[in-house]
């Protein structure tokens, strides 16, 4: 059986017609029926991202199952590369520090506010005090 056979047996099981197939990985109808005994690595690439569940090692060789093993693809797929855990570690510091930002500001203009209060208390007991006081010498 070769690449091409073997492609259309999963879109046999899938229950995918060719040209379904072809616009779900970005490729011209005419790609399957050029197929001739090899595939290019890009398309193997978008047969992957969208059809995870597909062993394109098989695809490619006739070797082992068609569909891969769930336990090898939850594997594969929470592996990260090093350069994908530093990237999302930056991005999780910078909404960290956009979000502390954020809270400085806030705490910025609650001191603000408080200030304002207490000044404004600081004159209602000044003015409340000389009242008293003056009530007191009239009285």
């Amino acid at each position: 059986m070769e690449v091409k056979e073997r492609l259309l047996k999963f879109l046999e099981y899938k229950g995918l017609s060719k040209s379904e197939f072809c616009r779900s990985i970005g490729v011209s109808v005419s790609f399957i029926n050029s197929m001739v005994k090899a595939m290019q690595p890009d398309k193997v690439d978008r047969i992957t991202l969208k059809y995870p569940e597909f062993n394109t090692g098989w695809l490619m060789t006739g070797e082992g199952q068609m569909l891969r093993d769930t336990k090898e693809r939850i594997e594969e797929e929470n592996e990260l590369t090093v350069s994908e855990v530093i990237r999302m570690m930056n991005d999780q510091r910078k909404e960290f520090n956009k979000q502390s930002e954020e809270l400085m500001t806030q705490n910025r203009m609650l001191i603000e506010t408080i200030k304002i209060q207490a000044q404004q208390q600081e004159k209602t007991n000044v003015h409340q005090d000389g009242n008293v006081g003056c009530a007191d010498a009239n009285g």
